[in-house]
Parts: structure tokens; C-alpha cells; sequence
């Protein structure tokens, strides 16, 4: 049917891209929002499964914080 409407892709399908929680996270989405969203029972499922740093993270929070990237002016 062409006129059928749009499917939302299904909570598995969202789970096992992992694009949309990654993604969200990222961008600052809060984990527990990001939980509900996929139907977690607990936000600490949600944290251990999508929440990964990598060293650009680590340096970029720690260059934020002003700890990382600032030559000693003594």
C-alpha cells in the first residue's frame, strides 16, 4: 500500500542499532529519559549497554575542565 502509514521501528530493532541510545546520550539526553525510551526496568541496564567512553570523551571532558592540554606557566 502506498498510502500505508509509517511503522515505528520496533524497540528491538532500536536495541540492537544502538544508533538512537548511543546518539542521544551523546548529545547530552539524560540516561534515565534514554531508559524509558527503550523500555528498561532500570537506568544502570541503560548506563552498562550504551554508555562507552573512548579516549576523544576522556580528553574532551578533561580539556573542558581545564585539566588536560594547559602547559604548566610556571
Amino acid at each position: 500500500m502506498l498510502n500505508a502509514p509509517a511503522r515505528r521501528p520496533s524497540q528491538t530493532a532500536i536495541r540492537r542499532v544502538g544508533t538512537l541510545p548511543v546518539t542521544s546520550l551523546r548529545n547530552g539526553v539524560g540516561v534515565d529519559v534514554v531508559a524509558r525510551l527503550l523500555t528498561h526496568r532500570s537506568s544502570t541496564t541503560t548506563s552498562q549497554t550504551y554508555v562507552h567512553l573512548n579516549v576523544d570523551d576522556l580528553r574532551a571532558e578533561l580539556t573542558r575542565s581545564g585539566a588536560w592540554g594547559k602547559e604548566d606557566q610556571s
